[in-house]
């Protein structure tokens, strides 16, 4: 994989991820209109439209059976973002759980 497609790929795991995070405190600022005039909100879907554009470029480089599988890293940082930022808690099978991804993500990769 060239340099460019590695930095495509982990700007989109990464925006991905953040993505959601904002979705989530969006998600908490109250009802429906209050979430939808929230910034928070808007910036989550900002950062989405910047994401997709990155993603087709990682596409034009590499094939989707080639990228697709590090989408699964999201897995990984979500709950882990949500864990540092949120105050969420995981269990010790969500822990199991993110070991296998990771094994699957380095096996995709060797692919």
């Amino acid at each position: 994989m060239s340099w460019s497609a590695i930095g495509l790929t982990v700007a989109v795991v990464l925006g991905m991820s953040s993505g959601q995070i904002l979705f989530k405190l969006a998600a908490g600022r109250g009802g429906a209109v209050e979430i939808m005039l929230s910034p928070v909100f808007w910036s989550a879907v900002a950062l989405y439209g910047v994401v997709t554009i990155l993603w087709v470029m990682l596409l034009r480089e590499i094939d989707l059976s080639r990228a697709y599988p590090f989408i699964a890293a999201t897995y990984i940082l979500v709950p882990a973002a949500s864990v540092a930022i949120l105050g969420e808690k995981v269990g010790l099978s969500y822990l199991l759980g993110v070991a296998l991804i990771v094994a699957g993500i380095v096996l995709a990769g060797r692919a």
